[in-house]
Order: C-alpha cells, then structure tokens, then sequence
C-alpha cells in the first residue's frame, strides 16, 4: 500500500493506492471524510468483528462523503485494477490520526506473548 499526505491544521488529504490483493491496515475512521477515486474496479470492506463483506464497484471519478465509524474495518482490493484515491480528512486537531490502527488481534496477542516468553526462557538457560 503506497500512501502520500499533506496536514493543513485540521485537515489532511492523502493519495492512497492499493494493488490488486493488497489491503489496509485494520481501522477505525473516526472522522469525516471525503474521497474521490481517480482508478479501481472493485473494492471490498472487511469487517473484524465478522459482518458480512460489503463490495464496492469502483466508478472512477466517484466523489463520496463519509460518515465516521468506530467499526473496525479494512479495504481489500478485490479487483483487477489498481485501486487509488484521494481523500481529504476532517480532523478535530492537527495532531489527530485520521486512521487509527486496531489493536492486534487476541489469537495474535497470545502469539506474541509466548514467543516473549520462549525467548526469556532461552535467555535465563543461557545465563546459567
């Protein structure tokens, strides 16, 4: 995912593509927003909590007004077609994050917590 950005105070806009495949990052959107897309075909939104996949055909040229949300979500290119936008946030200050990124996932958490503690227990052999 290739992204570009520009902060003036409470606003940002952002150039975002993602490659056939490719994905962000889960997140929440806790901002408005505008976006209008410049290429794609078809986007689809992932839901974490398991809710039903929402494709998006992609008209290029497309201008839309987003709502905030605090579900957490992620768009996947589903198509054939790179995938780019440009997006104009309305930030509430001019240090906020437009995105902010999820926490990681509990079944991830777990993973790294026993490599942590692999990791200690080798280090503890190794120092006796």
């Amino acid at each position: 995912m290739e992204r570009t950005g520009d902060y003036r105070g409470n606003y940002l806009v952002r150039r975002q593509k993602l490659l056939p495949g490719e994905a962000t990052s889960w997140h929440r959107d806790p901002f408005h927003r505008v976006t209008v897309v410049s290429s794609g075909d078809l986007l689809n939104i992932e839901f974490r909590d398991g809710g039903e996949t929402q494709p998006c055909n992609i008209t290029v040229g497309e201008v839309d007004w987003s709502e905030p949300s605090d579900r957490v979500h992620r768009a996947v290119n589903a198509g054939k077609e790179v995938f780019e936008e440009v997006v104009i946030f309305f930030l509430d200050r001019p240090d906020a994050v437009p995105q902010r990124r999820t926490i990681p996932t509990p079944a991830r958490a777990e993973v790294r917590f026993r490599q942590a503690d692999a990791l200690n227990r080798t280090l503890r052999q190794d120092s006796s």
